[in-house]
């Protein structure tokens, strides 16, 4: 079952456990270690790695491997004897070692069946991303706890084992297997030794191997042999004490920084100080027979600094027994600890963890110590070195004497060119964690190096911290290349060739650059490449590599027919700051023969007549094997001596024969392209295009083909344009009939607007004003009648509106307007009622331009009217009738504006005084009734 509480505030959780129904303080033990990896210590995972010969990991992660027998008789008894692991305690040891490595530490868990049942092994990740995978494999209800293997295929395992170890390794990074078995192997039979050489981290030193085979079982000796022969330990484990599978990898957890795992009691509470740990853990677990337990530490009267908060908590496997644990972690000081434990009476166990971060750091300097120079790989044959090993902290700091206290020790294991490995010890300096080791008179060869620190343990064996395997190089540097110089025959624009050629030495991998021995002499079209890299550009050079050198030949050489012999060398000249000894530089002669064939008008010639234009085409050949691709340019305007630029234009032509404008910079330019084969076929179109007025001569400028690449001189095509004289109407033609038109336009213009002048029109709203019907009144009297004002003007507005004044403008001519002298006068006759109803009366506009003066002339024709006219801004005019009848009306007029009674009648136009009325003749006067009009 999965418990989870709150103690003082604290959340903690308990993982289940095997069934423990008889109590032992190492079972004890067992539940509370198991219940700290589980969910405890997770906020401060640490490193596992065992046995007392140490890996240093100097890449601050480790890969881990863990492989699980998962054979039948693991659950069930056998004839060897009853089940390895009924309670599953392999699965859960597993669980505690996950538990106790960081999020960085690369894991996968195999079950030993996995192989040969065709199940491919989990890939080796960061529990940061696979830690949720893992628990899902390792649960009780997971694959491997089932244990339904038939054998115990341990061959199969390690061949995948090793597969997957060489896939994920990484430089500098440990890799640790942990081989859980119960029985001895049932399939092929390996040899260890050459097993390890397959792993590519045990040639660094980089890896170990450790078993835990149970109690009593039989077991293959093979597996004892690659354990011990890698560097690695056998542990035994049994079913009736779970600490057994807890111990080794408590133990590996604290001794991979070079300290072991602390177990106290009642008897023995004191824990040494441990000066230079980062960090102590403990987990203190008692019997459920008491008070909860809480943990009492004290320095020279002082209590450590915490860490973290007591976290405390209860644990019980289904229905078994139940067990109190509290857990804490403190920062050790120059004191030794004592531990106490209340509320679990004298049963009570603390598990104590020593966190340390601590790594073998090793330097391989050129010259005798006291006189070394920088870290190096290599040095000259009969040189010395100096080597450096310092055991540093995870900041890369030597630690001090309270870490590397009196006794500690170093050494060398030492293996010459041809000769057996040797233990060689290092010299120690006066700082407590550095050492140092001297060789001179150095043969030629590789000389392996694989350094170890050991550290004094007051408790048990020292413990040895191992570095890296360092290989140096001794030899006198040499370079060759096969084959050793390059024939290259016949080279022609755009093409490329290839050679292979294998670089041998004794040299280390290097950057390197193709430089060209003699470059003013190599034609700018021809350009050199190692494995595509151009030259001048750096690339690394291993010696025993094949490159593929490439002579790369552009399609434009020269602007002309080019044959020239090419006699030059390729020097690989390597970085000379990379190592201490430097790499000679390897020359490579290489010949061939450039032929480059290019054959283009000698001149571009044309004659044209003034305002007409020509079409010239441009055609190239030549040799070249890939397009060339040209910029055409035309000189600017500017580098033209003597070109009459306003008359005289020249532009390129695209594919459809349009003109292709210039560019932003005024510049007139377009790309042209020559593929091979195309000689029938145009290069470049021109259109040259002469002014109708181009002054006659003969006028010179230039084409220019600027390649795009190989060669940087222009391909230079002289231009000749004769243009011959066009005639002065042919120049001028054009000039004098625009002209024309313009002042036709002109003209029309003016005529138009003295026709708008000279039309004078009747305003609306004024003659509406002075239209006004008189009434009578009850004296008999005329009175105006201003409330019938807004009928007269819809009136006016209904008789005048624009398509009758429009068809009176045009009837009128107006193209007599447009003349000087020639005014047109909107003229209407006043049709008059005299009823009530003012709609009953209209205006009838007249056709004539000046119908005053017409009717002047000849009076009867507008005998009894009366007329409005624009002339004068708004005038009326009457020619009365004998008894000044007009209509209907009589005009009232003055006494002396009447003839002589016996004086014979004669109709004429008189003009209208301001408010003249027309009073109708057949009225009776009576009040309120229509009397006539006032007009004027």
């Amino acid at each position: 079952m999965n418990l989870i509480a709150k103690v003082a505030g604290v959340e903690i959780c308990a993982q289940p456990l095997p069934d423990t129904r008889s109590w032992r303080p190492a079972r004890l033990l067992l539940a509370a270690s198991l219940s700290l990896m589980m969910c405890l210590l997770s906020a401060a995972p640490a490193r596992a790695q065992s046995s007392q010969d140490q890996i240093s990991a100097q890449g601050r992660n480790a890969q881990f491997m863990i492989v699980v027998d998962d054979s039948g008789s693991m659950r069930i008894r056998t004839q060897e004897g009853p089940a390895a692991d009924p309670e599953r305690l392999a699965i859960f040891a597993t669980r505690s070692l996950l538990s106790m490595l960081d999020d960085g530490d690369e894991v996968s868990v195999m079950r030993l069946n996995g192989p040969r049942d065709g199940e491919s092994p989990m890939a080796i990740a960061p529990l940061a991303e696979n830690r949720e995978r893992l628990n899902r494999m390792l649960a009780n209800d997971g694959p491997i706890a089932a244990y339904p293997g038939k054998l115990t295929p341990c061959g199969t395992a390690l061949e995948a084992l090793q597969q997957e170890l060489n896939r994920a390794r990484r430089p500098g990074v440990a890799q640790v297997v942990l081989f859980l078995t119960d029985g001895e192997c049932n399939d092929t039979r390996l040899n260890p030794e050459r097993y390890l050489q397959g792993i590519d981290a045990h040639k660094d030193s980089l890896f170990q191997f450790y078993l835990l085979r149970w109690r009593g079982r039989i077991y293959s000796q093979y597996l004892v042999d690659l354990a011990r022969q890698s560097g690695g330990s056998v542990s035994e484990v049994g079913s009736d004490d779970p600490t057994d599978l807890l111990g080794p990898f408590a133990n590996a957890l604290s001794r991979s920084q070079g300290y072991r795992a602390h177990l106290l009691g009642p008897a023995q509470n004191t824990l040494p100080a441990h000066r230079g740990a980062r960090r102590m853990r403990l987990l203190a677990v008692a019997p459920d027979q008491g008070q909860p337990l809480h943990l009492q530490l004290e320095a020279d009267g002082t209590s450590p600094e915490l860490l973290s908060l007591p976290r405390s908590g209860l644990h019980q496997y289904e229905d078994g027994k139940r067990y109190r644990y509290v857990s804490l972690t403190y920062r050790p000081d120059e004191s030794p600890v004592k531990v106490r434990v209340t509320g679990g009476g004298q049963h009570w166990r603390v598990v104590a963890l020593p966190d340390y971060r601590l790594f073998v750091n090793t330097r391989v300097q050129q010259g005798r110590c006291g006189q070394a120079g920088e870290d190096t790989n290599f040095v000259e044959v009969g040189a010395a070195i100096c080597v450096t090993l310092s055991l540093v902290n995870e900041d890369g700091q030597a630690v001090s004497a309270d870490v590397a206290p009196r006794g500690t020790a170093a050494a060398v294991s030492y293996q010459a060119p041809g000769q057996s490995e040797r233990q060689l010890p290092a010299t120690h300096t006066p700082q407590a964690a550095i050492f140092q080791f001297e060789r001179v008179n150095l043969g030629e060869g590789d000389h392996i190096l694989s350094p170890r620190i050991t550290l004094p343990s007051s408790e048990g064996p020292p413990i040895t911290l191992r570095g890296p395997a360092r290989t140096l190089q001794v030899s006198t540097r040499r370079v060759s290349a096969t084959p050793a110089s390059f024939e290259f025959g016949d080279l022609l624009p755009g093409t490329d060739h290839f050679f292979e050629v294998t670089i041998d030495g004794n040299f280390p991998a290097t950057r390197a650059r193709l430089v060209a021995a003699r470059p003013d002499a190599l034609p700018e079209c021809v350009s050199f490449a190692l494995s595509g890299v151009a030259m001048g550009q750096a690339q690394t050079i291993s010696p025993g590599q094949t490159y593929t050198l490439e002579a790369r030949i552009a399609p434009y050489c020269a602007p002309l027919t080019l044959r020239r012999d090419l006699d030059n060398a390729l020097r690989l000249e390597f970085d000379r700051g990379a190592h201490s000894i430097p790499i000679p530089t390897l020359v490579m002669p290489v010949r061939g023969k450039l032929i480059s064939e290019l054959a283009a008008p000698a001149k571009l010639t044309t004659t044209l007549v003034g305002g007409q234009q020509r079409d010239l085409r441009v055609s190239l050949k030549g040799n070249h094997r890939r397009p060339l691709i040209f910029d055409a340019v035309i000189l600017p305007e500017e580098e033209r001596p003597d070109w009459p630029d306003a008359h005289l234009d020249v532009t390129f032509l695209d594919a459809d024969g349009n003109e292709v404008l210039p560019g932003d910079q005024g510049q007139l330019t377009t790309e042209v392209v020559r593929s091979p084969g195309t000689d029938s076929q145009p290069l470049l179109s021109l259109r040259i295009r002469a002014g109708a007025c181009c002054e006659a001569g003969t006028y010179l400028s230039e084409i220019a083909l600027v390649p795009r690449s190989g060669a940087t001189a222009p391909l230079r095509l002289p231009l000749e344009v004769t243009v011959e004289p066009a005639g002065l109407w042919r120049c001028w033609g054009t000039t004098l009939a625009r002209g024309l038109a313009l002042l036709l336009i002109l003209v029309l213009l003016a005529y138009l607007v003295n026709m708008w002048r000279s039309s004078h029109f009747i305003d609306r709203d004024r003659l509406a004003d002075r239209l006004v019907p008189l009434y009578w009144s009850d004296y008999g009297e005329t009175r105006p009648q201003t409330r019938s004002a807004q009928d007269v003007r819809r009136m006016v507005r209904k008789s005048l509106g624009f398509w009758p004044r429009a068809r009176a403008w045009l009837k009128a001519n107006p193209l007599v307007f447009g003349l000087p002298g020639h005014d047109y006068y909107e003229t209407a006759e006043l049709v008059l009622d005299a009823t009530r109803n003012v709609h009953r009366s209209r205006l009838r506009l007249n056709h004539e331009r000046e119908c005053i003066a017409t009717l002047r002339a000849n009076p009867r024709r507008g005998l009894a009217k009366i007329y409005a006219t624009a002339q004068g801004g708004i005038s009326f005019y009457a020619i009365p009738a004998e008894g000044n009848r007009i209509g209907v009306f009589e005009l009232q007029r003055e006494f002396d504006d009447f003839g002589a009674p016996d004086e014979a009648f004669e109709p004429s136009l008189i003009a209208l005084r301001r408010r003249s009325e027309l009073i109708a003749m057949h009225t009776d006067r009576e009040p309120d009734t229509m009397a006539g009009w006032r007009v004027g």
